[in-house]
């Protein structure tokens, strides 16, 4: 085994380490949040409110812990719940979320993926920046509907 091998295998060890915890791909609150009147426009329209939905489950990696993995900071995805617009987008399990439609993803912050996720509305296309294995890569979703 070469040490390239042996550092990726570390890397994803550590990595493993930070599923222990997840955090519900289901948000509920926003610093960043749609319009009361664009609320209540769809509710009228629909008869109910809708929440933007991508459909990973994830943990937080703030900056110590990013520093003592060698890994980005953003949101570390655990899971990707099948048939979601993640899974269409091409998200994988072991990606780290760092920016969404342009934004940084604060690790430091717990809520800060969901926060993004939620300033957005049903059916927006929202380009994501997600490092995997060392590389930087730019992917686009559609956020839907959550259920």
């Amino acid at each position: 085994m070469s040490s390239i091998d042996e550092i990726r295998d570390a890397r994803i060890k550590k990595l493993e380490l930070l599923k222990s915890k997840s955090i519900n791909p289901y948000p509920t609150s926003s610093s960043r949040e749609i319009s009361l009147k664009e609320a209540i426009e769809n509710f009228n329209k629909t008869g109910q409110f809708s929440r933007p939905y991508l459909g990973v489950r994830y943990r937080m990696i703030d900056l110590k812990t990013a520093l003592n993995n060698d890994v980005v900071q953003g949101a570390y995805v655990q899971e990707v719940i099948e048939d979601s617009p993640a899974a269409r987008g091409g998200i994988e399990p072991g990606d780290i979320i760092t920016k969404m439609g342009g934004e940084k993803i604060d690790g430091d912050d717990q809520n800060g993926l969901a926060k993004l996720i939620s300033g957005h509305k049903v059916g927006d296309r929202v380009e994501l920046e997600v490092w995997r294995e060392g590389e930087t890569n730019k992917l686009t979703v559609t956020l839907e509907e959550a259920k």
